[in-house]
């Protein structure tokens, strides 16, 4: 890495550029000696090496090796697999040989479906602890207004008896014999 990015910006070419790009993604996915990068560290290695392809797209973009990249960046940035998918398409229509590529495009789609899993299941869980607390809150207030009006009390469990209200909420409010 120290080696490429001492050479003079004014000698920079395309196949410079493109060589620092990809050490700072092997740096950011591999790391030293195989050990790995943290991702907050790793991310902004590739973010540069985005940058930097970014930087030389007029020459790239119809190369399969410059789309290889910016396909494999986007795949190891945190969360932003969505962006991969192209490149890694672009990569495969380029070299139709190149079985990783496509292997790029399965990969990414299989960790879309994970977040997007582990987003659902986790809005589903804060939707059950808001529902409970409101069902808890509005079963306090209820009692609290009414408590000492028995008349208010049969009335409001009569007109509420088939009331379904699921507006916000998935499971269904239901109010039962308060008395």
């Amino acid at each position: 890495m120290t080696a490429l990015e001492s050479i003079p910006m004014e000698e920079r070419d395309y196949e410079v550029w493109y060589q620092i790009a990809r050490t700072y993604q092997n740096f950011a996915i591999v790391g030293n000696d195989d050990k790995g990068t943290p991702s907050f560290i790793g991310d902004k290695f590739l973010l540069k090496s985005i940058d930097i392809l970014n930087s030389v797209r007029e020459e790239g973009k119809d190369k399969a090796e410059w789309n290889m990249r910016m396909a494999y960046a986007y795949q190891y940035l945190t969360h932003e697999e969505e962006r991969a998918i192209p490149y890694a398409l672009r990569w495969a229509e380029l070299d139709p040989e190149e079985q990783n590529a496509l292997e790029v495009v399965k990969e990414c789609k299989e960790e879309i479906e994970k977040r997007a899993f582990r987003v659902n299941m986790a809005t589903e869980k804060v939707i059950d602890q808001e529902t409970a607390e409101i069902d808890e809150d509005w079963g306090i207030y209820l009692c609290n207004a009414f408590a000492y009006d028995l008349p208010a009390v049969i009335r409001t469990n009569l007109a509420l008896r088939n009331f379904e209200f699921t507006a916000n909420y998935p499971k269904k409010t239901r109010i039962t014999n308060i008395i």
